[in-house]
């Protein structure tokens, strides 16, 4: 069964609002802090890997991170009132026979601007699938060709959502509110042909349906209705799975919030 994994994310946040958050934000992404500067940012890198950053600009707030702990940031940042999500890549690994050959015979929509890349002589395709300046681009390539690593038989081919602005905010949204998988699928099914869709979909397999929302979203009371049912009460199930006990507590507080 293939995953989905997030593996590049910029967020940022209103300095002001969030000064007395900073040491939340930063540990939430970086263990041991080296400081230095990033896109004219100044704050601190993670020292271990140099893949995540955290600093400022005396205006706004940047959190970066690359490859594989960018899954981790992404669900550990605090969902602050002045978050903001500036880019999020989501990706699925698969096995395939002949990844190249996969990545040659996938259509893409006529919707979207698309061009393959080929070697003349040596294997690893790649397969864009919308403009470099779109929001949502996709991004089809022969993984084992570019990593040097190969299952047991056939290629990796992954299969890379790069998302921004209103897009990146929405696949932010899916995955702190445990519907990635559908949001995703929802996301490349225009994209692509049915039987490559296929394929991504039965490698992901036990997806939950993903629907839009036909709420008024500009309405301020249901932007935060849906993210109480999607984000608030997920996060609060798993953690009385944990700590039973808080649940008294949790609803003691709730209660006396509502009487101030």
């Amino acid at each position: 069964m293939a995953t989905l994994k997030v593996d590049y994310l910029v967020a940022t946040y209103d300095l002001v609002t969030v000064e007395a958050h900073l040491p939340a934000i930063a540990g939430a992404v970086i263990r041991k802090p080296e400081s230095g500067r990033h896109l004219g940012y100044r704050g601190y890198w993670c020292a271990e890997t140099r893949r995540a950053f955290v600093g400022d600009d005396s205006r706004r707030v940047m959190v970066s991170v690359t490859s594989s702990p960018a899954h981790t940031a992404a669900l550990a940042i605090p969902r602050l009132e002045t978050l903001s999500i500036a880019r999020i890549d989501v990706q699925t690994t698969l096995v395939a026979r002949d990844a190249d050959l996969l990545i040659q015979s996938c259509e893409p929509s006529n919707r979207y601007q698309a061009f393959r890349i080929a070697p003349v002589r040596d294997r690893g395709c790649t397969l864009y699938v919308g403009s470099p300046r779109s929001d949502k681009r996709l991004r089809i390539y022969n993984k084992s060709a570019e990593s040097g690593e190969v299952p047991e038989s056939g290629e990796y081919v992954r299969f890379e959502l790069q998302l921004r602005d209103d897009y990146a905010e929405k696949a932010f949204t899916a995955l702190r509110g445990g519907g990635l998988k559908g949001w995703y699928l929802h996301a490349i099914r225009s994209m692509i042909d049915s039987f490559t869709f296929a394929i991504v979909r039965d490698a992901l397999n036990d997806v939950e349906e993903y629907h839009q929302d036909v709420a008024a979203l500009d309405d301020w009371t249901q932007r935060r209705i849906i993210w109480v049912e999607r984000s608030v009460i997920p996060a609060l199930k798993k953690l009385f799975a944990v700590r039973p006990e808080y649940l008294d507590i949790f609803v003691q507080m709730l209660y006396d919030s509502t009487r101030q």
